[in-house]
């Protein structure tokens, strides 16, 4: 009579199962957990893009430190996952562009995963088109919003 129990053999298939399943869905939730931290830059570009505009409509120009947005990175989340730069204006001071750039593992933030771009940048203008590249897919091309089709 044979002993209950699990053979070599049946264990062996049983952990290669699982090493399989594991290498399909570790990458993919990877790439949905730099979607997420993606999400955040968005919200905060968003957060911005309104305080330029705010500050255009109380001094005439946009602002070219987010200091004086009232901005300050070290209170986002706590996270060291993007630098947020100052905004690019043009010389009248009409438009501008702010950017975000995403850290690396060599500065201390979480690997971006597998098939993504290290140190990506993204860009929100004033009229809240938002470009870059999330994990070598380029956003898509901005949709007029509602009151702009009109």
């Amino acid at each position: 009579r044979r002993g209950a129990g699990f053979s070599l053999l049946e264990l062996l298939l049983v952990v290669s199962i699982f090493g399989v399943l594991a290498s399909l869905a570790i990458p993919q939730f990877l790439k949905t957990v730099e979607r997420v931290r993606l999400s955040e830059a968005i919200i905060i570009l968003g957060q911005l893009r309104v305080a330029e505009i705010v500050h255009k409509a109380q001094t005439g120009k946009f602002s070219k430190k987010l200091t004086s947005l009232g901005f300050d990175p070290t209170d986002v989340s706590g996270s060291a996952l993007f630098d947020y730069l100052d905004p690019v204006t043009n010389p009248l001071g009409t438009t501008f562009d702010i950017r975000a750039r995403r850290h690396g593992p060599n500065r201390g933030a979480p690997a971006v995963g597998a098939g993504c771009v290290e140190n990506y940048v993204l860009h929100v203008d004033q009229a809240g088109n938002i470009s870059g590249q999330d994990c070598q897919e380029p956003f898509p091309e901005p949709q007029p919003r509602s009151s702009e089709r009109e």
